[in-house]
């Protein structure tokens, strides 16, 4: 199963933040009402869609979402892009984010730019509510791979499987799982594609300078 951006744990962290979202615990009716909406969106996203797993579901479920209460669409990009931090829609976010953290590790204010990510936060949300198709531009096609000999322990199934990701898509705790990969390797890896998503293999093999030891250790599909 590719692992991707819209894996188990990316969805459980939005189904908490949405359900939960304002500024104070929403009332037990409130939360019952979001639950159902969102389990309401998510049965639509699977009678519509085949049951492929390398599927953005989340996002899926966002646009459905969308459509099926229109009075709440701006909720739900919002909760989506402050869980993305925007990524989805803007190239320069991760630029804008890293910033705005590394200032406030210094606790230099004037530097966070505390304006500026607000102003890009409405932007995004105006991007999204105009034409929610927006979010999967940046994601590029899935380019699935694995890593030949190298397995990952699925202790609720008492079995090992192979590892298989999409190039455009896996974390960076995945990555670190390529033999021999470096910790700079990595980083250079998430920006090039945050640049521009890779358009095929002989696109990430041109443009992502990997060693060529990096390189023969991924075996994509044909």
């Amino acid at each position: 199963m590719p692992i991707n951006c819209c894996n188990r744990k990316a969805f459980n962290s939005f189904f908490f933040l949405f359900v939960m979202r304002g500024t104070a615990p929403p009332a037990e009716s409130v939360i019952a009402q979001r639950e159902r909406q969102i389990l309401e969106s998510m049965r639509a996203v699977f009678s519509s869609s085949s049951s492929d797993t390398s599927r953005k579901w989340l996002l899926d479920l966002v646009v459905e979402y969308m459509k099926l209460f229109p009075d709440q669409k701006a909720a739900i990009v919002d909760a989506l892009n402050d869980l993305s931090h925007g990524v989805f829609v803007d190239p320069s976010a991760a630029t804008l984010w890293r910033e705005h953290y590394l200032a406030t590790l210094r606790l230099d204010q004037q530097k966070m730019n505390i304006q500026a990510i607000n102003a890009a936060r409405k932007k995004w949300r105006e991007q999204v509510l105009e034409n929610p198709q927006i979010l999967f531009s940046r994601l590029g096609p899935e380019i699935p791979c694995t890593l030949p000999g190298t397995k990952v322990r699925l202790e609720a199934l008492g079995e090992d499987a192979p590892v298989r990701f999409d190039i455009n898509t896996a974390p960076a705790g995945i990555l670190r799982l390529i033999p021999g990969i470096t910790d700079a390797e990595v980083g250079a890896w998430l920006a090039w594609r945050s640049e521009r998503p890779f358009a095929s293999v002989d696109d990430f093999q041109y443009r992502g300078s990997l060693r060529p030891a990096i390189l023969a250790a991924l075996q994509f599909e044909k």
